[in-house]
């Protein structure tokens, strides 16, 4: 497999100081990679996909034009990769499913060298952690199950893939919970699987500290704003039964990520909750986030003005991978 001549040519320079993804692009894909984007069939078991996602990883990159005119990274950084390719499928753990699923989305993404080399560095710093929150876990299932989230989640599915969503694509979906170094970092999809951030939602906790009374308010916001983006990604995938699926690659002109044309179609926008706390209209947000989810109606309205949120401007270059 193309991954492990990957591992083959990483440990071949071991003496150098950087890694040369283009060089090995040259040697292993010029004749052999098909035009389009490799598919990656959804299965209930990972360790059955778990070689081949490896290899469909490097495919990704090789095409990924703000990826292959990067000529080098720093050694270290691709020694992280290198060592989950290098996990054998009867080792596989949540911790390496989680970081490799991480690097397949990362793989879609269009993004800086810092960008890339940054994720790279702190790639292994993505641990799942036992994490019960009744709370959240109740939140969760509310937002699978609420009437204006699902039309919205609907909406975009069929513009993409002309499906259409039913409740049972949304209730086999399961929450996981990991802590990680990665600056901004919210979280990404999975296969039949949203993961959160653990260390995002602790940081947006201390940074709510001083509007105490309103800490709970905002953080469920905010999970509601990831989950809406992370279930959209979730569901297009598994109505193409293709794992390694990717909006950006549908052939619609300026199209958005597809997790924000969901987001889009409730808050008006990309709401950045980590951003302009102080000057919140909680009057209005507590009645928005009673009508939407607490009470579940069929038509509620935000009205980004009067909210007083603020909105992500510059366009998100991750693909499946929520960061702020």
């Amino acid at each position: 497999m193309v991954f492990e001549e990957f591992v083959k040519e990483f440990k071949s320079e071991k003496y150098e100081c950087f890694f040369n993804f283009n060089r090995f692009f040259d040697k292993h894909f010029s004749c052999k990679v098909p035009q389009c984007i490799m598919p990656l069939i959804i299965t209930n078991d990972f360790k059955q996909i778990f070689n081949e996602t490896k290899d469909i990883i490097l495919v990704n990159f090789y095409k990924n034009s703000s990826f292959n005119i990067i000529e080098t990274f720093l050694r270290d950084r691709i020694e992280k990769i290198v060592k989950i390719f290098e996990t054998d499928v009867n080792d596989l753990n949540p911790h390496i499913e989680a970081q490799i699923i991480y690097l397949l989305n990362l793989s879609q993404s269009s993004l800086s060298f810092e960008d890339f080399s940054t994720c790279f560095e702190n790639i292994d710093t993505i641990k799942i952690v036992e994490y019960e929150n009744a709370d959240l876990e109740a939140l969760f299932v509310k937002i699978k199950t609420n009437k204006v989230i699902f039309d919205a989640l609907d909406s975009t599915i069929n513009e993409l893939t002309e499906d259409n969503l039913t409740l049972d694509d949304l209730t086999q979906i399961k929450l996981s919970f990991f802590e990680s170094k990665i600056s901004f970092l919210n979280g990404f999809a999975g296969m039949q699987k949203v993961y959160v951030s653990l260390s995002r939602l602790n940081e947006l906790s201390k940074m709510t500290n001083q509007i105490y009374d309103r800490k709970n308010l905002v953080l469920r916001l905010f999970f509601v704003r990831l989950m809406i983006n992370l279930l959209t990604h979730v569901v297009l995938r598994d109505k193409k039964n293709d794992f390694n699926l990717s909006s950006a690659f549908f052939s619609y002109e300026n199209l958005l990520e597809a997790g924000v044309m969901t987001e889009g179609r409730i808050f008006e926008g990309k709401i950045d909750f980590f951003q302009g706390l102080s000057r919140l209209n909680f009057e209005f947000l507590i009645k928005f986030y009673d009508e939407l989810i607490e009470k579940n109606l069929e038509i509620v309205r935000f009205d980004l003005r009067k909210s007083k949120c603020s909105v992500m401007i510059k366009k998100p270059n991750f693909m499946a991978i929520d960061m702020d």
